[in-house]
């Protein structure tokens, strides 16, 4: 499992009120119509929130570690997922592996 912890700077930016904004968050997929039953997940940053961009700038780039990821013809190293702006895809092999992804 992987733990994200606070860098310095974020104590600078009342670590505990930003910590408030994002506890305990939930998510549901929907794949063709079918609502899956939500889930907790511990990455986050809220849509539209102004903390949002300071955050997705310092975690960002460790987003994707430990994730198996896919085996894309012509490429020699997996792809774990894509990154858009503020938004993030996981890349996995099977339900399975994603929900291992998503776990640790």
């Amino acid at each position: 499992m992987v733990i994200m912890v606070a860098p310095p700077c974020l104590k600078i930016f009342a670590f505990k009120g930003i910590k408030g904004l994002y506890h305990a968050p939930r998510l549901a997929v929907k794949i063709n119509n079918e609502v899956f039953d939500a889930m907790g997940y511990k990455r986050v940053v809220c849509q539209g929130c102004p903390a949002s961009l300071m955050l997705f700038e310092i975690y960002i780039n460790d987003i994707f570690n430990g994730m198996a990821g896919v085996s894309v013809p012509g490429l020699d190293d997996k792809i774990s997922g894509l990154l858009f702006a503020d938004n993030a895809v996981i890349l996995a092999e099977s339900a399975d592996e994603l929900q291992k992804s998503y776990i640790s």
